[in-house]
């Protein structure tokens, strides 16, 4: 899944967005994309931004890390875990770009937007892996991460758009990025992702 990563190195906090360049939809049985981040580029030189930079490749890509760093004041990521095999994966190199806390102030804040548990199967044609999450799940994924102090509150439908998506309940994760010395540090290994007991719907049906 490609992503890319909305930079404003030149202002006094640098942010990071993560968001899908491609916009997969299954048609005929095949994943097909459309590409996003031309859209993007056009927008920021329509706002005459010239202190963002837009980057196109998987959150971990070398190429990605070594440009952005760990050096980010806020990390926002736009329902980029839906579609992910592993979400806690995700949220464990999403919590990589947010600096380390010093004596002086916290860590770096990440915040995550993406939907509430559901049961509505016909977003598997928009190559949604997973239909949602529990609330708990996000704080899970984010302690597992080293992140501390999460928290998870729901997204008022004003704010959800007009998209296929609308009808779904929307939720956000926030949560800092919290000293690496410290039990469930970013160095720890993530255990595989697996969709709770009782809640199988929720995972990729096998073919």
């Amino acid at each position: 899944m490609k992503t890319s990563q909305i930079i404003r190195p030149h202002q006094p906090h640098k942010m990071v967005t993560v968001a899908r360049t491609q916009k997969a939809k299954r048609i005929d049985g095949e994943v097909q994309p459309v590409a996003r981040l031309e859209v993007a580029g056009k927008r920021v030189a329509a706002r005459g931004y010239a202190n963002v930079e837009l980057l196109a490749g998987e959150v971990d890509d070398p190429a990605v890390t070594g440009r952005v760093g760990e050096k980010a004041d806020v990390v926002f990521a736009a329902r980029i875990l839906h579609p992910a095999p592993k979400p806690a994966e995700m949220i464990e190199k999403l919590s990589r770009f947010c600096r380390a806390p010093t004596d002086d102030g916290p860590g770096g804040a990440l915040l995550v937007l993406d939907y509430v548990a559901h049961d509505d199967e016909a977003m598997r044609a928009e190559a949604d892996v997973w239909l949602g999450f529990e609330p708990r799940e996000l704080v899970e994924f984010a302690t597992r991460a080293g992140l501390v102090g999460a928290k998870v509150a729901k997204v008022p439908a004003p704010f959800r758009g007009r998209g296929k998506d609308s009808h779904l309940t929307w939720q956000v994760l926030v949560a800092r990025r919290g000293p690496s010395d410290k039990p469930g540090a970013l160095t720890r290994e993530l255990p595989s992702t697996r969709a709770p007991e009782g809640r199988t719907h929720r995972t990729r049906r096998p073919s």
